[in-house]
């Protein structure tokens, strides 16, 4: 009878359930790499959702007033077993990377890796390098986050108070990883968990009626982009690496964009994308996009924009429409960020925990902490383009 280790509550176990024994367990030479981590569920914390401040939406009456505790049958919890964590990290991701591949096959969107033996930024940027991706860059990308090591970003550099909306990572862009992957290195003393939910899922859900709109009318995106000089937050040349207007708007070129330069240097931007994708090997149709956590008012929650609810829609850093420029109704945002809530996943990661996720599939976000530093780098690979 072999004896597995699982996850139990807060403590390691070995036990000897028979729905244990049951577990499809993958084996190299030295003995299984990883075994199942079961119980995901029962180590989850209670996240508040509604009446969250800086969370956008959670004043609505539609958000749970807690994330659900559960767990999904897409994710997957594995634990490298103790007879590998002396081996090269690398090696360690050399080695998983065919299992990965054939739990992604599965209809698995999000693997939960444990007991790696990762202490630092390099270790997982080894581990990354293991796998084989392709890596990807975050060239154009908005959010707030800063280079660790060559091709290795802080996950966010947002504001501690501030939540992050459930989203799939750049699919505001014409092109986007397949593939994110975050390493937790240091867990926030309260707070900052990492939601996730399913595209899946949200495709049945949510009204087939504002689907179809979506589907014939498309996204507008638009950035209203600053010059460095006027802004502590992200400028355009943050955004697009670089310090000159003439490199920007070769980007920009490239990428289909329109924009307009401000006598002050700031710059406006504007471009439509689908609101789906089809899957490039399936053909299955995916709700892919950043209508809502691209929406205005997700900013209208963030603290950078208190006291400053006269601005326009444009005027906020980004904001999204339809693709014609009418504005996305306000109970139509209501609708789908609730649905996404109500939906969603609670996940908190510790230090050395590391998850993969097919971006295409599932959304990750950040809980707004306190208490003490956050530290969790992403990993971006597997370019794709619509």
């Amino acid at each position: 009878m072999s004896t597995l280790k699982v996850l139990f509550g807060k403590h390691w176990k070995t036990c000897f359930g028979k729905r244990l024994l049951t577990t499809q367990i993958r084996k190299i030479t030295q003995g299984p790499l990883y075994t199942e981590v079961e119980s995901i569920a029962n180590q989850q914390p209670h996240i508040q959702c509604r009446s969250r401040k800086y969370l956008a939406g959670s004043s609505s009456s539609n958000l749970p007033e807690t994330v659900p505790i559960y767990t999904h049958s897409e994710f997957k919890g594995i634990a490298i077993t103790d007879a590998h964590i002396d081996k090269q990290i690398q090696e360690i991701g050399a080695s998983i990377r065919p299992s990965l591949d054939q739990i992604f096959q599965q209809n698995k969107s999000c693997i939960l890796i444990k007991n790696l033996p990762i202490k630092e930024a390099k270790d997982f940027n080894d581990f990354v390098k293991g796998l084989d991706y392709v890596a990807m860059s975050y060239d154009t990308g908005v959010a707030f986050r800063s280079e660790v090591e060559s091709l290795l970003y802080s996950a966010s550099d947002e504001p501690f108070e501030y939540s992050i909306e459930l989203h799939n990572e750049m699919v505001y862009l014409s092109k986007f990883p397949a593939k994110i992957m975050f390493c937790c290195l240091k867990q926030a003393p309260r707070g900052g968990e990492s939601p996730i939910v399913f595209n899946r899922d949200l495709i049945k859900l949510i009204n087939p009626e504002v689907l179809d709109k979506f589907r014939k009318k498309g996204i507008r995106y638009l950035r209203s982009t600053k010059h460095q000089k006027n802004t502590d937050y992200i400028a355009w040349q943050h955004t697009f690496s670089t310090e000159s207007e003439k490199v920007a708007e070769e980007k920009m070129l490239r990428d289909g964009y329109q924009w307009e330069w401000r006598e002050n240097g700031d710059v406006t931007i504007w471009y439509n994308l689908p609101a789906f994708f089809s899957h490039p090997i399936t053909g299955e149709e995916i709700w892919l996009n950043q209508a809502v956590p691209s929406h205005c008012s997700y900013f209208k929650s963030h603290p950078m924009y208190d006291g400053k609810e006269e601005l326009s829609p444009s005027e906020y850093h980004f904001h999204t429409c339809y693709g014609d420029g009418a504005e996305i109704e306000d109970d139509v945002i209501d609708h789908i960020r609730s649905i996404i809530w109500n939906n969603a996943m609670s996940l908190k990661l510790l230090p050395g925990d590391v998850v993969i996720m097919d971006n295409l599939y599932c959304q990750h976000s950040r809980m707004s902490f306190e208490g003490g530093e956050r530290k969790i780098v992403v990993s971006l690979a597997e370019p794709i383009s619509r």
